[in-house]
């Protein structure tokens, strides 16, 4: 459609006949114009046009307009972004020979709204190209975009001028809340000039986000304190906080804040307090508020239902859901998710398929969380067919899947298929998660591959996991259930901060190795580092009392949990009762107990009585046990044996037949039994007086020497193990090669002297082998270390996962008896369990992948006698000639004194010695300068890491630099290498970035080295020797692993915390620095000549 030159006048009339009659008003669009009184009123026209609606009509006028300005074609390209229609905006903007900032934007959120972020950016990176100017819209645009490397666009605010504007400085502080690098926040929300609402909402979520509660209430309280006022995203981060802390008190005064501040009370703020209410368990406070709420909506629904559902509270659930449909909600938004979680947790595969079939009509099976859900919910209904059938059948499969179907097949005790599925996550390329590692290394620990899971910590570390609470958890747990208990310690001593998962896992540890006492210890000291113990730790401790046979320390921690703490027992809780009262042969409190408990006895229970039996011979008790157990589990033949066993160690060889010939009738096999030893991450298993190894020979041989070892230390076999009617020259040989006998002899040939030996046996082993075990540890000097499957009972837990030993133990440990510290809970007596330092190694690591080197400076890259000897005493000598020459003419200095003022202020405050007050400036400059002198020289004295101090020296060295009076000293070899490396690289210090430029832009031998440097890093991103600051630096970098950035230091601490980070590190000796402690573990160099990257 065309228009017309008197069609276009006739719409400026109409649009004229829109303003007074009066004289045209003067506006900013007008000045636009250039005063074009005919453009300005087309521009009307147009808006008006858009604004109704009238779209294709707009653009033939467009089209038409005699004289069109960047009005003109920023308001058409608006009206096309808004209606979505992309290729005529992208037509008209590339048509376009004059674009502003404004254009860009719109051409940018355009490109973001139908999700072509990639486009986007490169827009951006046009307009920077073309010269223009973004202002603070295009800015905040950019940073908001998915996939915008936030530390890239950072430096184009700065340039720009728009780093004090306060929406790009909330924008800012946003993006990097949300990409996790809360340290750069920090150092936004600190630099800000002004704050408002927004500033602290997001630094609080930001701070809530990475578990860091109470900053988050601090900041909290510092809104207030400065009287901005909060909103409902105030009170919705604040909650977060509260739940996070486990805080029900917190959470009540929230709440009543909440209820006072009547212009945030609405529902989104009432769906916060739901989450909370749902996150403590407080379900009666959440019913309440629910019933209360004057408003609700489809959130409300989804946050009740999830809240009943984590509580396995079916019937109310149900009811909900249920009530949902019939108020007539979008079935799209239903809590199917919820649903699908119940289902799993009860687990109620009916219900589970009702939801299945609803999903498959709506056409939301497909979407990646309710597929997880169904993989999760098929998983834990142990349908491991169904689960597989929906991962296999996803289109695209996330992380999230992969995660659930390995866990699947963990809950599943297909630990193989759970090892080959986390090989084909990594082959697809995706990165496993925190509890993709947790699930995998369950797996190990079931299966007891101790270097397979010595290989997943070290992965776990490299992929920045490591100084996760969580992980560290699930390392004790793996340790401990493989055999590795100064491990499992040593990692739990490790963890920068605990829970409660941490203490039950190092309770649990304690409990598989039956060290009671231990354990009853850590749970002193769990109790008096604050941490409420739940129905897990009372399980632990039960379990290691079971071990030992502590009966009434057994009852007292059962009477503790019931009545103290009020947690009702589950069946486990009265399953390790009944098994310790057995143990010491306490059957009337056995059958008491029975009684009591408000469950039926299942089949765990009566094989643990039926153990009891065995150990007292009682018979009687005994049949009662194997009948139950022979009408619940008919096809286990675990019954049988044990009584078969019972009746043969009393001599009544008839009814040992009996019950052997009822087992044959029935059909019923007994389990083979054999052990099996992993050697060089290759497993070998052994049944028993199995001639088949290649090495049986070999084996026997040392048998054989063993034994006569044996008998000259008065050994003895127990043949009351050979429960056969044959006479007692074959009992003895009968005993002989057992299993796990000659699984022990081939690790002997096949192992270093001195290294440990872990043998794994998939039944219960007889008295006489756990004696000459523990006589074989003696005669070899080695620890064997023997874990039993048969016994074990496996419970999923919803704080933890932990598996232990219903009648026997799992790991038996037999130390040689070589005079080490015995295992003690508490860390100040502990030393055995500090740190393990391997020796230092001369030969350097493999740095073929390095992409980034991290230097330190002081000792590393410059001399610690530089630093010490010239450049502290120089700032130290020259601050009064620096504030004397400057003071009253410098905007610097005036900052810098401002600073200072306010550091010595806090400083008289809280009594810091050496501080002096700073006389007002009406004062005079004399006696200001004297003042600031006297402080800065005390702060100096003491080695003060304040930025007033920072920031003020920076001044003083960057005057020395520049008059000559200064040249700074780097080693010859660090700027041959800085020169010479492919690898990009970047200064560490804990001084300013200020400080660091000038040191390597004014050396006094090789120039300025500034070229050959890509950036600087300084304290704000976290402190040196916090593992969470090397982690940031990797996250800064952006490689895809820690571990391809090296970092030099010659600070043994420093390098400590970056290789916990998973950095690779090696650590520059250098004369002068401080020693390095004996057996440090870390690769050493005196020269970077010695490096290649």
């Amino acid at each position: 459609m065309h228009l017309s030159k008197t069609t276009v006048t006739v719409v400026a009339n109409v649009a004229a006949a829109a303003l007074p009659r009066a004289a045209t008003p003067l506006d900013a669009r007008m000045v636009k114009t250039g005063f074009d009184v005919l453009t300005y009123r087309l521009n009307l026209g147009l808006r008006s046009l858009v604004s109704s609606g009238h779209l294709h009509r707009a653009r033939a006028m467009f089209d038409q307009m005699p004289h069109k300005n960047i009005f003109s074609l920023n308001l058409i390209l608006s009206a096309y972004s808004r209606s979505g229609d992309l290729p005529a905006a992208q037509n008209l903007f590339l048509s376009s020979p004059h674009r502003n900032a404004t254009t860009w934007t719109i051409m940018m959120s355009a490109h973001a709204a139908a999700g072509r972020t990639s486009d986007a950016l490169s827009l951006f990176r046009g307009m920077l190209g073309e010269g223009v100017i973004p202002d603070h819209v295009t800015v905040t645009t950019v940073l908001n975009l998915p996939g915008c490397s936030v530390p890239s666009l950072h430096p184009f605010a700065i340039k720009f001028g728009l780093d004090t504007n306060i929406f790009v400085c909330n924008t800012l502080l946003d993006a990097y809340c949300k990409h996790g690098l809360l340290a750069a926040g920090r150092r936004v929300f600190l630099e800000m000039p002004d704050k408002d609402t927004v500033t602290y909402n997001a630094m609080m979520m930001g701070c809530s986000k990475e578990g860091l509660h109470t900053e988050a209430l601090q900041l909290f309280a510092a809104m207030r304190s400065a009287g901005i006022p909060a909103t409902h995203f105030t009170f919705s981060s604040i909650l977060t906080a509260a739940a996070g802390m486990a805080h029900l008190l917190l959470g009540h005064q929230v709440h009543a804040l909440v209820l006072r501040s009547t212009s945030v009370l609405n529902v989104f703020v009432n769906n916060s307090l739901l989450d909370f209410y749902s996150k403590c368990d407080c379900l009666g406070d959440m019913r309440r508020l629910f019933d209360e709420m004057p408003e609700r909506d489809n959130v409300s629904y989804n946050m009740i239902i999830a809240g009943y559902a984590w509580s396995q509270c079916a019937a109310t659930v149900l009811r909900l859901f249920r009530e949902m449909q019939k108020l007539g909600f979008d079935r799209q938004v239903l809590p199917y998710a919820s649903m699908l979680s119940l289902a799993g947790s009860l687990p109620d595969v009916h219900i589970g398929k009702q939801i299945h079939a609803q999903l498959v009509l709506l056409g939301l099976a497909s979407e990646d969380l309710l597929g997880n859900a169904l993989i999760d919910m098929y998983s834990k209904c142990g349908m491991l067919d169904a689960a597989k059938s929906n991962f296999s059948n996803k289109s695209e499969k996330s992380a999230i899947s992969w995660t659930a179907m390995i866990t699947g097949y963990v809950q599943n005790g297909q630990h193989e298929e759970a090892l080959q599925l986390f090989s084909g996550m990594r082959r697809a390329g995706l990165r496993p998660d925190r509890a993709t590692f947790s699930s995998i290394i369950k797996a190990s620990s079931s299966l007891a591959m101790i270097g397979l899971g010595r290989q997943l910590h070290s992965h776990l570390i490299r992929s920045g996991y490591k100084s996760s609470v969580f992980s560290g958890s699930v390392l004790v747990d793996m340790y401990a259930k493989c055999g590795c208990l100064d491990e499992a310690l040593r990692t739990f001593d490790e963890m920068p901060e605990r829970n409660s998962i941490s203490w039950n896992a190092v309770i649990s540890a304690y409990a598989h190795y039956g060290e009671a006492k231990n354990a009853i210890t850590m749970f002193e000291g769990m109790l008096h580092c604050g941490f409420n113990p739940d129905s897990v730790t009372f399980l632990s401790v039960l379990a290691a009392c079971s071990h030992n046979g502590l009966a009434d320390e057994c009852m007292k921690y059962f009477h503790l949990m019931k009545h103290h703490y009020s947690i009702s027992p589950w069946k486990e809780h009265y399953s390790c009762v009944i098994d310790t009262l057995g143990r010491v042969g306490c059957f009337s409190q056995v059958q008491k107990m029975l009684v009591q408990m408000p469950f039926k006895a299942d089949p765990i229970i009566w094989t643990s009585i039926l153990h009891s039996c065995r150990i007292h011979g009682n018979q009687e008790l005994a049949r009662v046990a194997a009948d139950k157990l022979f009408s619940m589990e008919p096809t286990d033949a675990t019954p049988y044996v044990i009584l078969s066993n019972i009746y043969a160690r009393a001599g009544q060889w008839e009814d040992a037949a009996r019950v052997k010939k009822m087992m044959r009738d029935r059909g019923v096999r007994k389990e083979s039994g054999y052990s099996w030893v992993e050697i060089k991450q290759k497993i070998y298993s052994f049944s028993s007086n199995d001639l088949t190894s290649p090495m049986i020979d070999e084996i026997k041989d040392e048998l054989e020497r063993l034994y006569k070892e044996m008998d000259k230390q008065g050994y003895k076999p127990n043949t009351t193990c050979a429960l056969h009617m044959v006479d007692h020259e074959l009992k003895l040989e009968s005993l002989k090669y057992h299993s796990e006998r000659l699984a022990i002899a081939f690790a002997l040939i096949n192992t270093p002297p001195g290294t440990p030996i872990r043998i794994m046996k998939n039944l219960t082993a007889c008295v006489d082998c756990h004696a000459v075990i523990k006589m074989i540890s003696k005669i070899v000097n080695r620890d064997i270390i023997h874990r039993e499957r048969s016994m074990q009972m496996q419970m999923q837990m919803q704080q933890a996962t932990t598996i232990l030993s219903s009648s026997s133990r799992p790991w038996t440990p037999w130390r040689h008896p070589v005079p080490v510290v015995a295992s003690s809970p508490s860390r100040a007596k502990n030393k055995k369990h500090a740190l393990r330092l391997r020796a230092a190694s001369s030969e350097l690591p493999d740095l073929s992948a390095i992409q980034r080197v991290v230097l330190d400076i002081e000792g590393t890259t410059t001399p610690i006698s530089f630093v010490a000897d010239v450049l502290f005493p120089y700032a130290r000598d020259n601050v009064r000639r620096h504030l004397g020459a400057t003071y009253g003419s410098s905007e610097e200095t005036r900052a810098d004194v401002a600073l200072l003022r306010a550091q010595v202020e806090e400083d008289l405050a809280q009594g810091v010695d050496g501080a002096v007050a700073i006389p007002p400036d009406a004062e005079g400059s004399v006696a200001v300068v004297e003042a600031l002198a006297a402080n800065v020289e005390s702060m100096i004295r003491a080695d003060r890491k304040v930025t007033a101090l920072k920031q003020l020296q920076g001044r003083i060295w960057r005057r020395g630099f520049d008059s000559g009076e200064l040249r700074s000293e780097v080693y010859d070899d660090a700027a041959e290498a800085l020169r010479r490396w492919c690898a990009k690289a970047y200064i560490y210090s804990s001084g300013s970035r200020e400080a660091q430029r000038l040191i390597f832009a004014n050396t006094a031998a090789h120039g300025d080295l500034r070229d050959h440097l890509c950036g600087f890093f300084d304290t704000t991103i976290g402190a040196k020797r916090e593992v969470s600051s090397y982690y940031e630096i990797w996250q800064t970098l952006g490689t895809d692993r820690p571990s391809q950035i090296l970092f030099l230091t010659d600070v043994y601490q420093e390098a400590t915390a970056a290789k916990t980070a998973g950095l690779e590190v090696l650590i520059s000796v250098r004369p002068g620095n401080a020693p390095l402690p004996d057996n440090h573990g870390f690769h050493t160099i005196t020269s970077f000549a010695e490096i290649s990257i």
